[in-house]
Formats: C-alpha cells, structure tokens, sequence
C-alpha cells in the first residue's frame, strides 16, 4: 500500500491502480465520483495527494480508464521524471497534444514504434517496440514482434485509419457484409488467409471478373476453401501455392484491406465509378 505523505516523484502509480481494483473501484464514472476522504482512507495518501486525485479524476471527461491514469500522472509528476513504460501506459492516442503525448514525442524525435491492434493501442507491443528503436534499430514502417506478428508502426499523433476488409477477386473495393460486390459471392466463412490466396490465384490468372465464366471460377475456388481449407485450395492450384508461399516469406502477400480514403476519389470505397455492381 501507498505510505502516508509520498510525494509527487516518488508515487506508486502501480500500488495505486491495484488499491483502487482491491477497493472495487474501477470505471471511470466510479472515478470521478470517489471522494477525498475515500481516497486518503483507501490509497493510504496524504490529503494534498488526496485531494489532487479527486479533482483530477473528478474534472476528467473520458471513459477510457487509461487516460484517467494519464491525467493522474500528468498531476503528481512532471512527466519528464516518467519512464518511457509509464508514460506508454499513460499515452491517449486521442490526445497526443498532452503533457504525455508531447514528451513521448520529444524524446523520440517523431519515430514511429506506436503499435495498434483493431484501432487500439497496443501498449506492450509499442513496448516492445520502443526497446528494439532505443537500441538504434531503424524500422522502417512495420515490424516482427517476438511472437512473429508483423505490424504497422505510427508515431506518436499518428493512428491508423478505420480500415475495410477487401474482396480478393477486387482488392479496391471493400467487402459489405461479407459480400464482394463485384462477383456477388459471399465470403463470410473463409479466413482471411484463403482469401489472400484467393487474390494470389485471381491475379496470377489477370482475370477479368467482369466475364461470367471467371466468376464461376473464382465461386468454385470458394466453395473448395469453404469445403476443404486451405488444404483443398493448395492441392487445385499448386502452382499459386508456390507462389503464395514466396510471398508470405517476403511479406508481400495482398494485405486485402483498404481506408474509405484510398477506396475512391470520393473516400466510398464501396462503389467506384465506372464499376457497376455485378448479381
């Protein structure tokens, strides 16, 4: 538990975070609500600490509990006396302009080792990351984590932008419900690996979709992957397996996903002009 009386620097933002859970204290809204007197008696802080934490939490209009952290570190401790770990677990991608933000930007000069996972930040992939740049690594724009998970990397005030999964029969436009408007096929029960074979296939093949004996193609290349796997797809076309396989050891193989502003002109990336739908 915190002793009585800590200071500013020397704060256990850890020791805070775990009295506050054994407390059942643990949403934001459950935050902003806590009093002074509840902190002082369950944090074991002095009541200037105390009183901090409270109006702190209590002025805090996110529903992220991470950015109340951020905002309590940003209170009792000049972020300049944080670790590069503290301040990650601190960072609010939606506010890079905090004291957080700019003093991770500061320090790294705009390097790019910022992780996210289904738009989230990943904060102990970026950890990860981070270790590897301050060992003078350059990374270029992606990385292969220790458990073999290649990745984006952004830097701080950057995000990655809300991205559509593509068909692999027209990597440009976006799947809805599941669907590939341009072959009017379902590929709801496919991974997304068998779909990248399926954009290797169609492309070795330079086929045009728009004829309907290719569409039958690519339907029956689907139902094999729905019936058989992978496994099916590799024992049909063992020359696209071949080519797969290079592929994905020089990470190249088709990413199949696409933002609304890449889509098209117009940022639809549902419908391009010109490409009228097929079914």
């Amino acid at each position: 538990m915190i002793q009585s009386g800590v200071n500013a620097t020397n704060t256990d933002f850890d020791a805070i975070a775990t009295a506050l859970l054994e407390a059942g204290i643990s949403t934001p809204i459950m935050l902003r609500s806590i009093t002074r007197e509840t902190i002082e008696e369950t944090l074991k802080v002095s009541r200037p600490i105390a009183e901090t934490l409270a109006a702190v939490w209590r002025e805090s209009k996110s529903e992220e509990s991470q950015d109340s952290i951020g905002k309590v570190v940003e209170a009792l401790a000049g972020v300049g006396d944080k670790t590069d770990d503290q301040l990650i677990d601190a960072y609010d991608p939606t506010n890079p302009k905090s004291k957080v933000g700019k003093e991770l930007f500061a320090r790294h000069n705009g390097i790019r080792f910022v992780v996210f996972r289904d738009e989230q930040i990943d904060r102990e992939a970026t950890k990860e990351v981070l270790a590897v740049v301050k060992e003078g690594h350059d990374l270029g724009g992606r990385y292969t984590l220790e458990d073999g998970t290649i990745v984006d990397l952004y830097s701080v005030g950057q995000k990655p932008q809300t991205m559509f999964e593509t068909s692999p029969f027209d990597q440009g436009r976006a799947l809805v419900r599941g669907k590939c408007l341009t072959t009017n096929i379902l590929l709801n029960n496919v991974s997304h690996s068998i779909r990248q074979f399926l954009a290797v296939l169609f492309d070795v093949e330079l086929c045009d979709l728009t004829s309907s004996g290719l569409r039958r193609e690519a339907k029956t290349a689907v139902q094999t992957a729905e019936l058989h796997g992978m496994k099916g797809l590799r024992t049909d076309y063992p020359e696209v397996a071949y080519r797969y396989d290079e592929l994905e050891r020089e990470d190249r193989l088709p990413r199949l996903k696409i933002s609304a502003a890449k889509a098209s002109g117009k940022g639809d990336p549902f419908h391009r002009k010109g490409r009228p739908l097929i079914g």
